[in-house]
């Protein structure tokens, strides 16, 4: 039977907080998006906000022409998924990027990259910066989609 199979590149650091910031709602909450001329728009809050935006799933999905869908996912923790059904009924093995129990928000900016990849963001409130100093950070990874 026919699957997706997901591989995820390293981690890059696309932004961190100064040490001091503990502040829930700094430093989380990605959103990716594809512009136009094929680059990337990246947002995430940087202060406190809206007690509102919090608690809430924020899965996102990219769909390619090779039938595969990918989803990510979190709360608690943080998810990738793919699938070849259709109607979306079956999904493969759930790959996990962050435990439950990770500091992180678990909202995620995903976007195709082009028929078989994709860049996803999300926040790691424990990642070390360049003084390995846990930090709130928002990390990126490049993933791989295929059929098997």
């Amino acid at each position: 039977m026919k699957r997706a199979v997901i591989t995820l590149g390293e981690p890059i650091v696309i932004s961190q907080a100064d040490p001091s910031v503990k502040d829930w709602g700094a430093w989380q909450f990605p959103s990716l998006s594809l512009m136009a001329d094929g680059g990337l728009h990246l947002s995430y809050h940087t202060h406190g906000d809206s007690a509102a935006a919090y608690g809430k799933e924020n899965p996102h999905m990219v769909s390619y022409d090779n039938g595969v869908t990918l989803l990510s996912y979190g709360r608690p923790g943080f998810f990738l998924r793919a699938t070849i059904d259709p109607a979306g009924l079956e999904w493969g093995e759930r790959i996990q990027i962050l435990e439950p129990g990770h500091g992180t928000c678990s909202y995620s900016g995903l976007v195709a990259i082009d028929s078989n990849s994709a860049f996803v963001t999300y926040s790691d409130f424990t990642f070390p910066n360049v003084a390995g100093i846990p930090v709130k950070t928002i990390l990126g990874r490049h993933v791989t989609i295929r059929t098997e």
